[in-house]
């Protein structure tokens, strides 16, 4: 297939209207457009990415676009990369930064290079690290990272190089040993990603669908630190073409039971506003999580519906019926 011609079909798949109404679940009418008109560029600047699973294009697009960060690659958010025939959703180290800034809890965060003859020194008291020592070379030894929040709190980690490509081998390693990986390409931006996630993993703040949607991703093997993704989840949608409407399958719970569903990471779904139970069934991964917020979406819409008719009669001076017979008067405002 021509790099031409593959394109034309990523083009016409990621038109279709089921497509794009997944992503307009996500991310809203106004930025459906925008957004996967990044993830076409994304596309048409690799020829290997044009050749992967239409499938896999869209699961890792729509994993980024719940995460609420670009594909584009100058951004430095969230790559798509191709891995033997799949598209694999990458999250860059701008976009793990972007997630913790955005929640508003950060007065700094960052993670800066160490050099060859500087050292690292601990306070045993307060656990404080700083940089001691002079630089010798350009050689890069290790990497520090730390942030600080308006309440006050503040962490700060040191990983050797080695260190760091010891958590590689140990977690990630088909991805470490991928001649194509960019622990083999680029190094230096896996390393300060990875003590960025290991800093907020262990002792930082984010948003709580963004954590669930992150721990998601980790959990099924998809790219974090890099690992390769598995593109046959029950996620995927097979054709791009439309299909007739069909009876919808009966849900595997109980909206009773539906109420106390958490996510990965301990967030009731009860809990969570109509938006983000639209993430969760997006991004979902079982097929009981799925239907669990979709049952509660439709529990909360119903429930929407019947406040807006009461008032509606309330305007025309109508008593619904379960309050015929009762004392009863409608005030406005």
């Amino acid at each position: 297939m021509t790099d031409e011609l593959a394109l034309v079909k990523v083009t016409e798949y990621f038109r279709n209207d089921i497509i794009r109404s997944r992503f307009r679940d996500v991310l809203g009418n106004r930025e459906t457009g925008a957004y996967i008109s990044s993830v076409l560029l994304a596309v048409s600047d690799n020829p290997n990415l044009q050749e992967c699973r239409l499938e896999s294009i869209y699961k890792s697009a729509l994993r980024a676009a719940t995460l609420r960060l670009s594909v584009d690659p100058g951004t430095g958010q969230a790559y798509l990369v191709p891995l033997k025939g799949q598209a694999t959703l990458i999250i860059g180290y701008k976009g793990l930064q972007d997630m913790a800034v955005r929640t508003g809890k950060y007065r700094y965060i960052n993670v800066g290079p160490i050099y060859a003859g500087e050292t690292i020194d601990e306070d045993r008291i307060s656990g404080f690290l700083k940089i001691a020592g002079s630089k010798t070379a350009n050689q890069v030894i290790g990497w520090i990272a730390a942030f600080e929040m308006y309440t006050g709190f503040s962490k700060t980690i040191y990983m050797t190089c080695g260190e760091i490509h010891d958590h590689a081998r140990k977690y990630n390693p088909k991805s470490y040993n991928s001649p194509s990986s960019a622990w083999k390409t680029d190094p230096a931006k896996m390393e300060r990603k990875t003590v960025l996630r290991q800093l907020l993993k262990k002792w930082g703040y984010l948003d709580p669908s963004d954590a669930a949607t992150l721990d998601e991703v980790e959990s099924e093997g998809e790219f974090i630190e890099g690992t390769i993704v598995d593109a046959e989840r029950e996620f995927i949608i097979a054709s791009p073409e439309p299909e007739p409407p069909a009876k919808l399958p009966v849900p595997s719970i109980t909206l009773d039971e539906a109420w106390n569903v958490t996510v990965n990471n301990g967030t009731p779904l009860g809990t969570l506003p109509i938006e983000k139970l639209r993430i969760v069934v997006a991004s979902a991964t079982t097929k009981k999580t799925r239907d669990a917020a979709q049952l509660i979406i439709s529990a909360l819409e119903e429930q929407d519906k019947a406040i807006d008719d009461d008032r509606e009669k309330a305007t025309h001076g109508i008593v619904p019926e379960e309050l015929e017979g009762r004392p009863f008067s409608y005030t406005e405002g």
